[in-house]
């Protein structure tokens, strides 16, 4: 578990949804690319590392993205699926690297 000197969560109604982790001098845990989870105040959410910086005292500082900003590349073409929900996730996602299922818990 990850005990960050400072977190600061932004979240804005159709917009950013971000988070900024300063962690103690000397650490080096969090790499780009790596998902994190951190608790929000609606409830926990997955972010990922898209940038890291050091602060002014020398603390690595690393600043994330929300989970679903993964999609941020992929353009959707206009697509008016006519079937069930399921089916319509499937074929947004259909020229992405995502997929619809459901990971199995352990």
């Amino acid at each position: 578990m990850l005990q960050p000197i400072e977190a600061i969560g932004s979240e804005e109604l159709n917009g950013d949804y971000s988070l900024k982790l300063t962690m103690p001098l000397g650490f080096s845990e969090i790499e780009i690319e790596q998902i994190i989870k951190a608790p929000m105040p609606k409830n926990p959410q997955l972010f990922r590392v898209y940038n890291t910086d050091i602060d002014m005292l020398g603390n690595p500082v690393f600043y994330c993205r929300h989970i679903f900003y993964d999609l941020l590349d992929y353009f959707i073409e206009d697509t008016r699926p006519t079937w069930d929900g399921r089916l319509a996730i499937s074929k947004i996602l259909e020229k992405t690297p995502f997929t619809d299922e459901i990971p199995a818990c352990s």
